[in-house]
């Protein structure tokens, strides 16, 4: 399992925007077997999300621009 998160304070020095992210991820491995011609297997899920506020920008509502992800 990987974990990136970060929030709180600014973007660049003297800015009024702040910045909220996660980068997050799951891998799997289901074989490890020397039998086949494929030594190993497995699958990853991730999951990133995100958003920008202050300075005239919003995470959430109607209001625009509005500078959030979902992933």
């Amino acid at each position: 399992m990987v974990f990136n998160n970060y929030g709180n304070g600014t973007m660049t020095w003297g800015s009024r925007r702040s910045r909220i992210h996660t980068d997050d991820s799951l891998e799997i491995r289901y074989s490890a077997s020397r039998i086949h011609s494929v030594s190993k297997m497995a699958f990853s899920l991730t999951a990133d999300a995100g958003c920008e506020y202050g300075a005239g920008v919003t995470c959430h509502g109607a209001s625009w621009p509005k500078q959030a992800f979902l992933g």
